[in-house]
């Protein structure tokens, strides 16, 4: 995995969680741009559909990804959804303003030609049949959580409420 820059929250990687202490009292610029970023999203997808898993690695003390599950598909197979993945949950659709009818189009259209892509590239991905619904759950379900930030404009607006509070902290002094 590679290394986040200083200052920025380091989340547990299984569970996404932060804690108060991790996060910096006056903002960073850098974790707007890491808030907005899909890379993390995106390595852990990657690892996951290669069979990987974090865990603990007391001597680096750090995480550490192990095959330590079921590859789910070949490289060449993770390559191609990844470039199907990461439109979707790019800064460019997190910071629009979507309403749950346009979110519910876009899943219905992306789960359409998604099941129907693997399902005619199962020898070539070298995937399991019996593996489709997982790796569409894993595909859909983070698209569509990157969807819910733009609903109404959601993100926006909370990036907008925070500097906001962050300029009147600031200006307090």
């Amino acid at each position: 995995m590679p290394e986040q820059p200083q200052n920025v929250p380091r989340e547990d990687p299984i569970s996404g969680v932060f804690t108060s202490e991790q996060v910096p009292q006056n903002r960073n610029p850098e974790l707007t741009r890491w808030q907005l970023s899909p890379d993390e999203i995106t390595e852990k997808i990657e690892h996951y559909l290669k069979g990987e898993i974090p865990l603990w690695d007391s001597e680096q003390d750090m995480w550490v990804w192990k095959h330590k599950g079921k590859r789910l598909m070949n490289d060449r197979g993770v390559r191609i959804v990844m470039s199907l993945l990461y439109p979707h949950i790019e800064k460019n659709a997190v910071l629009s303003t979507l309403s749950i009818n346009e979110i519910s189009y876009v899943m219905k259209f992306i789960h359409k030609h998604l099941s129907i892509h693997l399902a005619s590239k199962l020898d070539e991905y070298e995937m399991d049949r019996n593996d489709l619904t997982l790796i569409m759950d894993i595909i859909t379900n983070t698209i569509w959580f990157a969807l819910k930030r733009a609903m109404d404009g959601a993100e926006k607006k909370f990036l907008s409420a925070s500097e906001r509070r962050i300029e009147r902290t600031v200006e307090r002094g």
